[in-house]
């Protein structure tokens, strides 16, 4: 029997370009308010398995199923409707300010444009990650981590949007979405994503950072050669053996005795 409260599930999901198996048979699913981070190394399959569970990339083998329906069968408009996505980088040529980049959230077919719902969709996104001040500037004019915020605004307001048309906006995908932040804008940024999972969202995003994945994530999804060698809460799969197999390092983990939430540092030799 399915659980009703998952909605984002990989079964088997396999990925290969030519004789290099990206992905092998890797199953993971997302519930409803769930934060699940997927950590490994460089060149571990993360990116393409977040690709696989947006439905950019089709498995060789294996199922991706998005809110009971599979992944395979669904138009463009319905993944609009069903999912956002911010992409590890993004490039734009014209020049759109922050608004109108936020704005392009609900661009895509199937979305509403009825004016009054959207202008307060997308000045509440800005503001959730603390870009108010920079809602009239350019898009070309921002920094990197500026830029990354406002490309997680546009999908915060995509899945505004969809809900709000009914049955939509049940899930968020993002690679990487801290790299480029700040300390301080990295807290806004995961308290906005942590907003977003508690009004039900089930969030799926790969991370480099393990602390910050540690603090943050309900589950952690560890790759390591294309495959998932470990699937649980922080403090059950964030082992040193665990990671230090994962990164091809040794890596030693402690645990405040207060919160118990596991912190990762290299072990000194």
């Amino acid at each position: 029997m399915s659980d009703p409260d998952r909605v984002l599930s990989a079964s088997e999901a396999s990925f290969h370009i030519g004789s290099a198996r990206l992905v092998e048979n890797a199953s993971l699913d997302v519930s409803v308010g769930e934060v699940v981070a997927v950590l490994g190394p460089n060149g571990a399959g993360k990116s393409t398995l977040l690709r696989m569970m947006a439905g950019e990339l089709a498995p060789a083998s294996g199922r991706i199923v998005i809110a009971g329906r599979d992944l395979a069968h669904l138009k463009a408009s319905d993944l609009a409707r069903l999912r956002a996505v911010v992409a590890q980088a993004s490039t734009l040529a014209f020049p759109f300010t922050v608004r109108e980049v936020v704005r392009l959230g609900v661009s895509v077919p199937g979305l509403t444009r009825e004016s009054a719902r959207v202008e307060r969709a997308v000045g509440d996104a800005i503001a959730r990650v603390g870009l108010s001040a920079f809602s009239g500037r350019l898009f070309t004019e921002l920094s990197g981590g500026e830029r990354q915020r406002a490309h997680i605004a546009r999908a915060l307001c995509q899945l505004t949007v969809a809900r709000a048309i009914g049955g939509g906006g049940q899930v968020l995908l993002l690679d990487e979405p801290t790299s480029s932040l700040d300390i301080g804008h990295q807290r806004i940024v995961l308290e906005a994503l942590r907003s977003e999972a508690n009004a039900g969202t089930a969030i799926l995003m790969v991370m480099h950072d393990l602390n910050l994945a540690a603090a943050f994530a309900d589950r952690v999804a560890i790759m390591s050669h294309g495959r998932i060698i470990a699937d649980g809460t922080p403090r059950r799969a964030m082992t040193s053996e665990i990671l230090s197999r994962a990164y091809g390092c040794a890596l030693s983990v402690d645990r405040p005795p207060a919160e118990g939430i596991p912190f990762v540092l290299p072990a000194v030799v």
